[in-house]
C-alpha cells in the first residue's frame, strides 16, 4: 500500500488493520505481543512518529525525544529493532514502568521521553518506540543510538609534540615519529600527508592500526624513521591526518615541520686587496644579494603554492562524497563512481563520443580553456566534477591548482580568492593577496559547479533569512568576469569548467567560445557496473537484517525466471510436458541459492533482473536521475543494508514512484539547505496534481505563463529545481523565456516524466473527493482496455474509492485494468464483495508481456481462490506461456479458454495434464489457436483423466465458427462436432474489445 510523507518525515508501511485481533496496547502492557503484532493491528496512517539517529557521549546523560504530528498519549521503548519482548521503559496512563524504569542508566520523562543516564557502550543499540495516539491508533519509530568515546587530547598526538596544531623539531640525524590517537570510539584512522621533505629521506614507513573488541575504546598509531640527508638547511613538513569522518575530534590534522640549523657559506677576505677588487667584490656582493631576493621570492611564491595546493586538498575532502538516499548516508565518490556516455562539441562544431573516464584524464579536454558540461538533473554533472576533485586530491603529481566551486553558495559579484579564502582555516598564514597572486602566475582549473542553481539559491523564498557571514565583495576576480571570460591575459594560466542543465545561448552567463560536453547518462553495461558497485558498497556496512525469501516482493523473482529459460530450451521429457522431479529438485536448489545470498555479485544479479523485468526501468531508461534513485532504492532493498527500506513493497508502482519522489524532494532541499519545506512541498504538489487532473493526465507541454497562472512563479522554481518539472523546446502555446531562471528561455515546461504527472494528479484525486465524478467520466470514455496507468497509482492510496472504481471498468470491460488496480490495493484495501462482484463476468487476461501485470495476474487470480469464489470464465490471449500458467493459482471457473495462442505437442499435453490435475474447471476452450490435430504415444494414465477429471477440451478455428471440435482422450485427437447456434460459454473477443 503506498503510503508516503515528506522527505522531513520518516516513513513507515501503513498496513490495514486485521479484523478480530485483541488490542495490541492491552497485550503491549503484558510484555508478549510482536512488533510484527502490533502492526498487523491498528495503526493510524494519518500521523507520523520521527525519531533520528543520535550519538551519546559515554559518562553523559541525554533525553531522547521523539516529534509526532499529532499527541502521544502512552509510549513503549524497546531495545531492538523489534519489540518481542517486555519493553525497557514505559509510560502508561501517565504511570512508568518498565523492565529498566530506575535503574542505573536508563529512565522515562513525565513527558514519555527517554532518558539515558551516565551512557555506557552496552546502551549502544536499535531502539523503537511504539507510541499511542488514544486507545485504538498507534506508529512507530526505530533509531540507533551510538556510543562515542572523545579521546584525550582531541586530536592526532605526535611524540615530541606539545599541541594539536603545528609541531616543529629541530633535528639531528635520524628520528622515529609516532602519531596516535587513544581510548577513542569509533575507531579513527590516521595516514600521513606528506607537502614537502627537502633534505631529509623517510626510510622507513609503518603503520599500526590496533582496535581492540567491539565493545571498548579503541587505539590507533602510526609511526615513520626519518633520516637527514644532509647537516644544514633541511626543511619537511607533512603532516598526521585522521582519514575518517568521525565527529569526536576536535582537530584531524597535526602539522610536524623539520628543521636544522640554515647553512652559511664562509667569509673571509685576503689580506691585501686594491680598488679593483673592491669594486669587483661590490658589484658580486650586490649581485649575490639580488639573486637572493629573486630565489627568496621564487622559493617563498613556489611554498605557497604548494602550501596553498596541499590546504585546498585537505579542504576539498567534504566535496568527495554524495548522497543518494534521504535515510543513507555520504557515500565516498570512489566507491560509486561509474563512467558514462558523453558527446564533445567543439568549437568547429564537430562531434566526438566519449566516455567520462577519458574526460578524467584530460584527453580530449586538457586544453580548452572553456568547457561547459551540459545534462538534464541526474545526468552526472556534479558527479563527475566530484570525481575531478577526489582525483586531484589523490594524485600529487598534478601541476595546476584546482578550484572547487558551488555556484549555489555564491553571488556572481564574488571574487574568487575570497571565495577560496572562505574555505581555508584561518590559522594557515595565507593571504587573499597570496591567493590572488597565485591564480595569476600559475596553471589552475576552476570548475564552477551548477549555473543553473545559481539563482535558485538566492530567489527561493523558504522563510528563512539570508546568511550573516556573507563573503564580501573585494579586489580580483569576480565570478561574472570568469563566467564571462575577462582578464584572460591577466590569468593566463586559468582553465574554465561549468555545469549546468541546458542553457540558451543567446542568453548564458557563460557565453561562447566553449568546449561543450554532452551528458549522455548510462549504457546498459555501465548501469549494470553501478548497480555492482551500489551492492558492494551496501554489503560493505554489514550483514543483511532480513531473510529476502521471506520477503513476498521475491515471490516468483529469481527462481521463475530461471525455470522459464529451462522449459524453453526444451528440457521436457516427461508425458506430462515436463520432468517434474528435475524441475522440483532444481527449484529447491535455486531457492537455497537464493536464501545463502551474501556476495556482492550474487545481489547485483537480483537487482539486476529486479530491472530487466521490472517496467520502470525501461520507464526511467531516459531518465537517469530516477533510473538511479532507483539503484539506491533496489541495492539498499535487497541487502538489507537501510532497515527503513526492508518493508518496502517493490512490486507497488506507486509505492516505488512515491519513494523516488521523496528522494527527489530531499536532493533539493538538502542542496540549499533549508529545514522547513514541508508545507511548501505538500502545497507545490497538490497544485501540480490539479494541473495534471484538469488537464485529463495528458503529458504535454505547457508554456510558462500557464504555469505561473496555475502554481506562482516561486512554486514553479522549486519544481524545476526537484525534477517534478522540467524545460522543453517542444511546441508550446507559447514562447516567452523563463522568468529569473539562470538557464532559461525554453519555449515550455512539461512533467519531468509521465509517472510524476500520474503520481501527482493521483494523490490529488484521493485528498479531493469532488474529483470522483470526473475520474468516472474518464474511465468511461476508454473504448478499449488500453493501459491506464492514473488509476493504479490512485489505488495505491489508502483513501481510493477502490469500489466505485471497479464498477467503473467492470461496466467498460477493461478487466486487465481492473486487474492492476486490484493489485496495486492489496489484500487489506478490497471489500471481499468487489472480488464476488468481478467473478460473476467473463474476464478477459491479456498484455502478460508486462511483467507487472503477470504478478497483478497471479495476485488477482490467488484471490479468488482464498476466497473460494467460483469465476464465470477466463480468458488468456497469445502471450500466455506454459511456464507462467504454472505459477497461477487459478479459482474455480465455470470454463476456461486459450485465445488464438500457439502450442508444440509438449506443451499443449502439459497444459491438459495440468488442468485435468487441477480441477479448476469442467470446460476447456482452444479458439483459434495453433494446437497439435494428433498426439501419438499415448500412455493409459493420459488416456484416463477424461475419467478421472470429468474435463471438456473444446477447440473453435473461428470464433464466429458454429462448429468445434471435441479433444478424444482415447485417440489423442480431435472429433468435429456441428452446433446450429453458437454454444461456445462466452463471447470470444479481442483483449481490446
Amino acid at each position: 500500500m503506498s503510503h508516503r510523507t515528506t522527505f522531513f518525515q520518516i516513513q513507515h508501511s501503513k498496513v490495514m488493520p486485521a479484523s478480530r485481533m485483541d488490542n495490541p496496547k492491552e497485550c503491549s502492557t503484558l510484555g508478549v505481543v510482536s512488533f510484527w503484532t502490533l502492526f498487523l493491528l491498528v495503526k493510524d496512517t494519518s500521523a507520523t512518529i520521527i525519531c533520528p539517529n543520535i550519538s551519546i557521549e559515554r559518562g553523559s546523560t541525554y533525553v531522547i525525544s521523539c516529534n509526532s504530528e499529532k499527541t502521544l498519549v502512552d509510549f513503549y521503548w524497546y531495545k531492538g529493532v523489534t519489540s518481542r519482548s517486555t519493553p525497557i521503559l514505559r509510560l502508561e496512563n501517565g504511570q512508568k514502568g518498565g523492565s529498566e524504569e530506575g535503574s542505573e542508566h536508563f529512565g522515562i520523562l513525565s513527558n514519555g521521553s527517554m532518558k539515558i543516564n551516565n551512557a555506557v557502550i552496552d546502551q549502544e543499540s536499535y531502539y523503537t518506540l511504539i507510541g499511542y495516539y488514544d486507545r485504538e491508533n498507534f506508529d512507530s519509530a526505530t533509531f540507533l543510538v551510538n556510543i562515542t568515546v572523545s579521546p584525550d587530547p582531541p586530536c592526532p598526538v605526535v611524540n615530541q609534540c606539545d599541541n594539536c596544531t603545528v609541531c616543529h623539531i629541530k633535528a639531528e640525524g635520524q628520528g622515529t615519529l609516532i602519531c596516535s590517537i587513544t581510548r577513542s570510539r569509533p575507531f579513527v584512522p590516521l595516514a600521513w600527508n606528506f607537502i614537502h621533505q627537502d633534505g631529509v629521506s623517510f626510510t622507513k614507513h609503518r603503520e599500526h592500526n590496533v582496535p581492540e573488541d567491539e565493545t571498548s575504546p579503541m587505539n590507533t598509531s602510526i609511526s615513520l624513521d626519518y633520516t637527514l640527508d644532509q647537516a644544514c638547511g633541511v626543511d619537511a613538513f607533512f603532516q598526521c591526518v585522521s582519514t575518517g569522518s568521525s565527529n569526536i575530534l576536535q582537530s584531524n590534522v597535526t602539522s610536524i615541520n623539520i628543521t636544522t640549523d640554515p647553512c652559511i657559506p664562509p667569509t673571509s677576505l685576503p689580506a691585501e686587496v686594491n680598488t679593483f677588487v673592491f669594486v669587483i667584490s661590490g658589484a658580486v656582493i650586490a649581485f649575490v644579494i639580488l639573486f637572493c631576493v629573486i630565489s627568496y621570492w621564487i622559493y617563498h611564491r613556489s611554498k605557497t603554492v604548494e602550501f596553498l595546493r596541499s590546504c585546498l586538498r585537505e579542504t576539498y575532502e567534504k566535496h568527495c562524497y554524495v548522497k543518494p538516499l534521504p535515510w543513507g548516508e555520504d557515500i565516498s565518490i570512489s566507491a560509486l563512481h561509474t563512467s558514462c556516455k558523453c558527446t564533445i562539441t567543439n568549437k568547429d562544431e564537430h562531434v566526438l563520443s566519449v566516455s567520462t573516464e577519458e574526460l578524467l584524464s584530460l584527453r580530449h579536454i586538457g586544453d580548452e580553456k572553456r568547457v561547459i558540461f551540459i545534462g538534464d538533473l541526474g545526468y552526472g554533472k556534479t558527479t563527475f566534477t566530484k570525481q575531478m576533485v577526489h582525483q586531484w586530491i589523490q594524485d600529487r603529481s598534478n601541476e595546476y591548482l584546482l578550484i572547487y566551486i558551488l555556484l549555489k553558495d555564491v553571488k556572481k559579484e564574488m571574487k574568487v580568492s575570497d571565495i577560496v579564502m572562505a574555505e581555508l582555516p584561518s590559522d594557515r598564514g595565507i593571504s587573499v593577496a597570496d591567493i590572488e597572486e597565485t591564480l595569476k602566475e600559475n596553471k589552475c582549473l576552476i570548475i564552477l559547479d551548477g549555473l543553473d542553481e545559481m539563482s535558485l539559491s538566492f530567489d527561493v523564498d523558504m522563510g528563512s533569512a539570508a546568511p550573516d557571514n556573507e563573503i564580501g565583495i573585494g579586489d580580483g576576480l569576480a565570478i561574472s568576469e570568469v563566467l564571462q571570460g575577462f582578464k584572460r591575459q591577466t590569468y593566463t594560466g586559468m582553465r574554465v569548467w561549468v555545469t549546468s542543465r541546458e542553457v540558451d545561448n543567446t542568453k548564458s552567463p557563460f557565453p561562447k567560445p566553449y568546449l561543450k560536453v554532452q551528458m549522455n547518462g548510462f549504457s546498459k553495461d555501465q548501469i549494470k557496473t553501478y548497480i555492482k558497485k551500489c551492492c558492494r558498497y551496501y554489503l560493505s556496512r554489514g550483514e543483511r537484517s532480513f531473510d529476502i525469501t521471506n520477503d513476498p516482493s521475491f515471490d516468483h523473482f529469481k527462481l521463475i525466471s530461471k525455470l522459464s529459460e529451462k522449459a524453453a530450451n526444451t528440457n521436457i521429457t516427461s508425458s506430462n510436458g515436463m520432468n517434474e522431479e528435475i524441475l522440483v529438485k532444481e527449484s529447491s536448489m535455486l531457492l537455497d541459492e537464493q536464501r545463502n545470498v551474501g556476495e556482492d555479485n550474487e545481489i547485483a544479479e537480483i537487482v539486476e533482473e529486479f530491472f530487466e523485468i521490472n517496467d520502470l526501468f525501461n520507464d526511467f531508461a531516459e531518465a537517469p536521475l530516477l533510473l538511479i534513485l532507483m539503484v539506491h532504492i533496489m541495492s539498499a532493498k535487497f541487502t538489507g543494508a537501510i532497515s527503513h527500506y526492508n518493508t518496502l513493497v517493490i512490486t507497488r508502482v506507486s509505492t516505488l514512484v512515491g519513494m523516488v519522489i521523496t528522494s527527489l524532494e530531499s536532493r533539493f532541499f538538502q542542496k540549499l539547505d533549508t529545514k522547513s519545506a514541508s508545507d511548501k512541498i505538500v502545497s507545490i504538489e497538490d497544485k501540480l496534481g490539479k494541473v495534471a487532473f484538469d488537464g485529463d493526465v495528458e503529458l504535454s507541454v505547457k508554456g510558462t505563463n500557464f504555469w505561473i497562472e496555475n502554481i506562482q512563479n516561486d512554486n514553479l522554481e522549486i519544481a524545476l529545481g526537484i525534477g517534478l518539472l522540467k524545460q522543453s523546446k517542444r511546441g508550446a502555446s507559447e514562447s516567452k523565456a523563463l522568468l529569473s531562471l539562470a538557464s532559461s528561455s525554453f519555449t515550455g515546461i512539461e512533467f519531468y516524466h509521465r509517472c510524476i504527472q500520474e503520481y501527482c494528479a493521483a494523490r490529488y484525486i484521493v485528498d479531493n473527493h469532488e474529483t470522483f465524478p470526473k475520474l468516472k467520466a474518464m474511465i468511461n470514455k476508454y473504448k478499449t482496455d488500453e493501459n491506464f496507468g492514473l488509476l493504479k497509482f490512485v489505488c495505491g492510496f489508502e483513501k481510493a474509492p477502490i469500489k466505485a472504481i471497479c464498477n467503473a471498468l467492470l461496466k467498460q470491460e477493461m478487466f486487465n485494468n481492473l486487474i492492476d488496480c486490484l493489485y496495486e490495493a492489496g489484500v487489506h484495501n478490497v471489500d471481499d464483495k468487489v472480488y464476488q462482484t468481478v467473478g460473476s463476468h467473463s474476464i478477459r487476461v491479456a498484455n502478460l508481456d508486462k511483467k507487472y501485470h503477470r504478478d497483478a495476474v497471479r495476485f488477482f487470480c490467488k484471490q479468488f481462490k482464498n476466497l473460494q469464489i467460483t469465476v464465470e470464465s477466463i480468458t488468456f490471449f497469445s502471450d500466455c506461456h506454459v511456464w507462467y500458467l504454472k505459477t497461477l493459482h487459478l479459482p474455480r471457473l465455470k470454463s476456461l479458454t486459450f485465445f488464438r495462442a500457439q502450442y508444440t505437442d509438449l506443451e499443449f499435453k502439459a497444459i491438459i495434464h495440468m488442468f485435468s490435475s487441477q480441477k479448476v474447471t469442467e470446460t476447456l476452450w482452444f479458439v483459434e489457436c495453433k494446437v497439435p490435430e494428433k498426439l501419438g504415444d499415448l500412455e493409459d494414465s493420459f488416456r484416463d483423466l477424461k475419467r478421472r477429471s470429468g474435463i471438456t477440451i473444446k477447440r473453435k478455428r473461428n470464433e464466429m465458427d458454429l462448429t468445434f471440435s471435441s479433444f478424444d482422450f482415447e485417440l489423442g485427437e480431435w472429433k468435429l462436432e456441428v452446433k446450429g447456434v453458437l454454444s461456445a460459454p462466452i463471447e470470444f473477443l479481442s483483449p481490446q474489445k
